[in-house]
């Protein structure tokens, strides 16, 4: 990292500390690019899809871009990441893609463990700031970041208390929809942040925090989701939303 500081000579956040950049950082809401920095031209994002990032980096927060796989802010041990907001059917705001929060070396990746890995590191950051805030910042940041949290109860024998439902169907509204922009697909698109409970050894029905664990359905089960619901999509088209498409089937 590269620090590129102001004429004056000063930065206009303490560089070393993960509270002032987060609080720096936050003085961007309600603003564009332009009217919080010395920007005066961005490159367009549709040809290159870091530009923005980039962008911010060099004329918000004064670093040089580089592509180093250390954390931006190598002081405070902090990464700065950028991701677009999409407004969704409820009016609700949410991640617009999925956020890289690294870039794996498969060169150096076999001879480190998880624990002593990049991007541990980078996800332990992101984990801390969500998790540090107040409750309804808590929810704000969760729902800006297309986070949802989800609590899971788990029985001594190791299998859930409760089972994970999905959303109802409107077969009307399933044969006219594809995939792509159905609820179905924003549903499964959704990251999630569960929060593990687990069945104490000695005392029956007593659940105590076991693990707290982000996670996303991953590209090859989206793929076989997609396939499901196309397939009862061509059911209730010819007729025939009486035969669900079965686990069986998967």
């Amino acid at each position: 990292m590269i620090t590129v500081f102001k004429q004056d000579g000063t930065l206009p956040y303490d560089i070393s500390s993960k509270d002032s950049i987060y609080h720096y950082a936050i003085k961007l809401r309600g603003s564009t690019l332009r009217e919080s920095s010395d920007a005066e031209e961005i490159a367009n994002i549709t040809q290159r899809k870091g530009s923005f990032g980039d962008a911010i980096e060099y004329h918000y927060f004064h670093l040089d871009n580089n592509s180093i796989s250390a954390p931006d802010f190598s002081e405070a041990g902090l990464e700065l990441k950028t991701t677009p907001l999409k407004r969704n059917k409820s009016g609700n705001l949410s991640a617009k893609e999925r956020l890289v929060i690294g870039m794996i070396d498969y060169m150096a990746v076999v001879h480190e463990s998880f624990e002593t890995s990049h991007l541990k590191e980078k996800a332990e950051n992101i984990t801390r700031r969500i998790l540090g805030v107040s409750d309804d910042a808590k929810i704000e940041e969760f729902e800006k970041a297309g986070i949802k949290p989800k609590t899971m109860r788990i029985k001594r024998n190791g299998t859930p208390k409760e089972s994970v439902s999905f959303p109802h169907f409107d077969y009307f509204e399933l044969a006219k929809t594809s995939f792509e922009d159905s609820d179905f697909a924003e549903y499964l698109n959704q990251k999630y942040l569960f929060v593990v409970y687990r069945e104490d050894e000695f005392e029956r029905d007593v659940y105590r925090l076991a693990d707290v664990a982000f996670w996303q359905m991953p590209e090859n089960d989206l793929e076989e989701a997609k396939r499901c619901y196309e397939e009862m999509r061509r059911r209730v088209a010819s007729g025939h939303a009486q035969d669900s498409v079965k686990s069986s089937e998967n």
